[in-house]
């Protein structure tokens, strides 16, 4: 009886040993995971340096910074692309019509900036008309257009984000104040082209030469940054043509001279630019030009490139008439051996072999009335020829001529007599002495008159120096 017990005890003593010695397999696994990069810290640069983050964002800078943040927890090597478009999601809808950039390889925690209009690489993507500000963004004041902003990051590792952005640019146009225009020193408020109208800005000529002008060009900015030099544009366009006629004046068409405007203060929301073209500088308008009231256009415009408001819808400005010809300081009469001929002789013609010009350095058409006072060798007149005075009047043998032969007046102009004054005659082109048309007057358009004197002095004169003064009426033909 204790032996069948004791094997009992033994046997299940092994059963439950071989129980613990089976083997279980348990299936284990991890994941290395990828973080998405993010966005962060979008800022857009307002005008004065301080950089707005605020909801909605706004500037007045076209040439804005833009600048964010990107992040990756994995340290991944960043790819990011900047779309920038006029409606809203432009990169998913494949409407990057204003920006779409591609950056260099950037990695966490970098700050990444693009200057808007102004990249030197040329991504501007879109026409002015999307990239800048056009009519309809200035239909209130101020101007103000939306651009949506897409920055997209992809870490190489499928994973890729969008963030979502955008910013508004905005702008107060100049409004036109006054405009004043004068070729010496401006006269506040007397040189206005505006304020004592039918009276209109005057330009006089200077003879021979360019005219100055001095110009001062008054706006008013409500954002009052019109002291930088871009992109703002203020213009003053002289146009050669009838302020009464259809005829364009603008910068594209008949702009004959385009003054540039400096800025030279600001007093309140008021904007003052000015130029000052001296004498004699090509900026200037040629003293032959044809006088009358002209056309004028003012171009001033502001951040926005758009021009300015409320200005004068036919601005005109003068150019005033100057009757100016250069006659010589003095002449030679008859056929001096200095000049090839043989001398004075009495009782007989000698021909003018001496020359000189007249050029028409004015803008007026000019007529030619010639008069002389006797030839003396003391200054006085005489009635009747003495033995230092020859009489005009008695022997009226002083010619004018524009070439020095006595009898050909081929193709020439008629040779006449210049009597003794007050009487006169009139020597000059067939149609008046004419307006140069080049700054050198040699065109040969009878701007200028080439003079010669043929004189047959009477028999009786002593031996001397002799004086004539002559006088020339210059009218307009």
């Amino acid at each position: 009886m204790r032996k069948i017990i004791i094997f009992s005890i033994i046997v299940s003593l092994l059963i439950i040993s071989l129980t613990y010695l089976v083997f279980s397999q348990i299936p284990g696994e991890f994941t290395v995971g990828n973080s998405d990069p993010t966005v962060s810290n979008f800022e857009v640069q307002k005008a004065d340096s301080s950089w707005d983050f605020l909801v909605p964002i706004e500037t007045h800078v076209s040439d804005t910074v833009l600048r964010w943040t990107i992040n990756d927890f994995d340290g991944d090597a960043l790819a990011t692309t900047l779309c920038i478009g006029t409606s809203a999601n432009p990169y998913s809808n494949t409407a990057c019509n204003v920006v779409n950039y591609i950056f260099a390889s950037a990695s966490d925690g970098d700050t990444q900036t693009y200057t808007y209009n102004t990249d030197p690489t040329g991504t501007l993507q879109g026409t002015p008309d999307t990239i800048n500000f056009i009519g309809s963004d200035c239909a209130s004041q101020p101007c103000t257009k939306t651009y949506y902003v897409d920055i997209v990051v992809d870490d190489g590792q499928g994973g890729d984000i969008t963030s979502l952005n955008s910013f508004e640019l905005t702008d107060y146009l100049p409004e036109f104040v006054n405009v004043y225009l004068s070729d010496s020193a401006l006269i506040i408020p007397d040189d206005s082209c505006e304020d004592y109208l039918p009276q209109t800005c005057l330009i006089n000529p200077t003879q021979g030469d360019y005219t100055s002008i001095n110009a001062n060009l008054t706006i008013t900015d409500l954002d009052a940054d019109c002291s930088l030099t871009s992109p703002h544009t203020n213009q003053i366009i002289l146009c050669m043509v009838n302020a009464t006629g259809v005829e364009i004046c603008d910068p594209l068409t008949n702009a004959d001279y385009i003054y540039n405007l400096s800025f030279s203060q600001i007093i309140g929301s008021n904007c003052n630019f000015d130029i000052s073209v001296p004498v004699g500088d090509a900026q200037g308008i040629e003293f032959f030009k044809t006088p009358g009231v002209y056309k004028m256009y003012i171009n001033a415009t502001s951040q926005a490139g758009i021009g300015t408001i409320n200005f004068p819808a036919s601005p005109q400005w003068e150019y005033g008439s100057i009757p100016a010809p250069l006659f010589p300081a003095q002449v030679f009469l008859g056929d001096r051996i200095v000049d090839g001929g043989n001398g004075i002789q009495l009782g007989q013609w000698n021909p003018g072999l001496f020359s000189e010009e007249i050029i028409n350095q004015g803008n007026v058409i000019l007529n030619l009335d010639w008069e002389a006072t006797d030839p003396s060798t003391d200054a006085s007149t005489c009635d009747g020829h003495t033995a230092t005075c020859w009489d005009l009047s008695t022997s009226p043998d002083l010619q004018i001529d524009d070439d020095p032969s006595l009898s050909s007046d081929g193709g020439n102009l008629i040779v006449v007599n210049v009597p003794e004054g007050p009487a006169t005659v009139q020597f000059r082109p067939a149609g008046g002495l004419q307006l140069c048309d080049v700054m050198t007057c040699d065109s040969g358009i009878d701007e200028t008159l080439t003079i010669h004197f043929h004189i047959r002095p009477p028999v009786g004169l002593s031996f001397g120096t002799y004086q004539t003064d002559f006088t020339v009426t210059t009218s307009a033909v």
